[in-house]
């Protein structure tokens, strides 16, 4: 299957897992006596958009491709993303994959679902970078999604409990309300009715000092028609930071890019079997390891029993296992780095150097200990992240794990296990399993 798929597919298994409603299977025409009451500029959009006479979209499939920067200062990534839209539940859903030199990849998860909005990202399917949820994230994707009706499916604001208000000849104001959050944008058109520009102050930066609240535009960069409709063929995405603009996100819309009114059912095939992950990434996931050392007990796996994933890598270090673990013991962003390719992650600008030697200060580890894997403020993320040690066999495993409590009373978790052990003489296989689980009823983040 291909990366695209993969991605794709990911997608629609969390739009599975939320059940949303199938929708009309034909959509009613928008009327002219909907658009009446309206600004000026407003119809004036609406009409430019094809809107008036064409159907009341109620959901949208999208596939954009482009680049993307996640602070001032770090390269661009190249980027992939695959987006579902629906009203009038407003519900989102947006995946994307980043990738550095084609091998490093970060993939992230926004979700806008009951009210409630979060953030979601990890290096590598794997290690968790960001997680933000809370007013702060829940008011950004709400405006994010806002947005994206705009630019993308005009005709489902008119089925939204939206606010127009006039602004001058070439603007107007839109407010959506939502699970008791409101947001508000302005759109500024050029003489034909197209949008040039979106821009709002209901959005939040992920800084160093953490979440800051930063004007933010979402400039086109042209329009075409397809089907009878003008789809944006280049858009990016700017923070309007004291020091300058931060533009993070360009995005490009080729032809068939995006399909309307598709059912929850038709985003994509159905659900992954195997172990949560697509079969060309289980193979990545499961990277040197035998079925055997998959099948195997491992400690720490009983503190995430029936995980909705679980992977396990492994490589054989030719060497004794209580001379691997002391190399073990030193893993962690703000210890002997992670044994990894130290310039890719640094791309990330994660911070993370390796050790070429064994340090005594770095060769005790006890259950309550933390490992961390990403540096304090990385991202906004004022603490980093880091997961507790559940235990150790000093010389032979230990076993980091966490658990995320929801509002709705129940835990998603993670754990981690790494372990040294003897295959023949003078050679140690080591092992490493990751297990996650979801509440009940969350898409498998």
């Amino acid at each position: 299957m291909s990366i695209r798929g993969n991605l794709r597919r990911r997608l629609a298994d969390d739009v599975a897992a939320l059940g949303l409603p199938p929708g009309p299977a034909r959509p009613a025409a928008v009327t002219e006596a909907q658009l009446a009451g309206l600004p000026p500029a407003a119809q004036r959009y609406l009409r430019f958009m094809g809107a008036a006479g064409g159907p009341a979209d109620w959901s949208f499939l999208a596939h954009v491709t482009g680049r993307f920067r996640l602070r001032p200062g770090l390269p661009w990534l190249r980027c992939e993303a695959w987006q579902y839209s629906t009203c009038p539940a407003v519900t989102r859903l947006f995946h994307m994959r980043l990738s550095a030199a084609g091998l490093l990849r970060m993939t992230g998860r926004d979700a806008y679902v009951l009210g409630r909005g979060r953030m979601h990202g990890t290096l590598a399917g794997l290690v968790t970078v960001a997680d933000s949820a809370g007013p702060e994230t829940s008011v950004s994707e709400l405006v994010t999604y806002l947005n994206d009706a705009v630019l993308l499916a005009p005709s489902m604001l008119l089925g939204l409990p939206v606010t127009w208000a006039p602004v001058d000849d070439d603007s107007f104001e839109l407010t959506l309300e939502d699970s008791g959050q409101r947001v508000t944008a302005r759109v500024f058109l050029d003489e034909r009715g197209a949008p040039v520009d979106f821009s709002t102050e209901d959005r939040w930066c992920a800084l160093p000092g953490g979440l800051v609240r930063a004007r933010w535009s979402t400039p086109v960069g042209g329009w075409r028609q397809v089907n009878g409709r003008w789809l944006p063929s280049a858009g990016s995405a700017i923070f309007h930071l004291p020091e300058g603009p931060f533009r993070y996100a360009e995005f490009r819309f080729g032809p068939g890019a995006i399909r309307y009114n598709v059912a929850p059912a038709d985003v994509g095939a159905s659900p992954v079997e195997g172990g949560g992950l697509p079969g060309a990434a289980r193979q990545l996931a499961n990277w040197g390891s035998t079925e055997r050392e998959r099948a195997s007990a491992l400690p720490g796996d009983e503190l995430v029993p029936g995980p909705a994933i679980a992977t396990t890598l492994a490589t054989t270090v030719h060497a004794a296992p209580e001379e691997v673990w002391r190399w073990l013991v030193q893993i962690g962003q703000d210890r002997g780095g992670m044994y990894s390719y130290d310039w890719l992650e640094n791309l990330f600008g994660l911070r993370i150097h390796s050790a070429d030697r064994i340090r005594e200060e770095w060769q005790h580890l006890a259950p309550g200990d933390q490992v961390r894997l990403v540096r304090k403020g990385w991202l906004g993320l004022r603490e980093g992240f880091a997961l507790p040690v559940a235990r150790v066999d000093p010389g032979r495993s230990s076993c980091c794990g966490s658990s995320l409590r929801r509002s709705r009373g129940t835990r998603s978790g993670r754990s981690t296990s790494s372990r040294s052990g003897q295959a023949d003489a003078g050679s140690s296989p080591g092992p490493v399993r990751h297990r996650r689980a979801v509440p009940p009823g969350w898409p498998r983040w």
